[in-house]
């Protein structure tokens, strides 16, 4: 039996969409060892047991806010707490005051213009998650 490796990324995306991959995907110490479609254990290298997600997207202020929702499939996968926060990196592609990130959770999280700002802008955002 031919055994793939996947990171938690490439899992996910395979679980999604009921697919496999036939080529070895290693990026870092924390790999997924795929036995078979349903069965899968985690395998270390010496860096302690993390999953890590991310996604990315588009997003357009609208009077300064905006609520980003993260896929539903990916949210059953993470956790979001104190001790796990959602990392969110926001790019601007638009004039403004500046935003910052709040209400952060499993299911999503919102950008609000600083100084309360009333701007439309355009911006792409990237988060990384804790896997449960």
């Amino acid at each position: 039996m031919t055994k793939r490796y996947l990171t938690p990324v490439i899992l996910f995306v395979c679980l999604c969409f009921n697919t496999s991959v036939n080529a070895q995907a290693l990026s870092g110490p924390s790999v997924i060892d795929i036995t078979d479609k349903i069965d899968y254990t985690k395998t270390l290298d010496t860096e302690p047991e993390k999953l890590i997600f991310k996604d990315s997207g588009n997003g357009a202020l609208e009077n300064g806010v905006a609520q980003i929702n993260i896929d539903p499939e990916l949210s059953k996968h993470i956790i979001v707490d104190s001790d796990h926060p959602l990392k969110v990196y926001i790019q601007l592609e638009g004039e403004n005051n500046g935003v910052y990130v709040t209400n952060r959770s499993s299911k999503g999280f919102w950008v609000k213009e600083f100084s309360e700002g009333a701007s439309n802008s355009k911006f792409t955002w990237r988060i990384v998650g804790q896997g449960i």
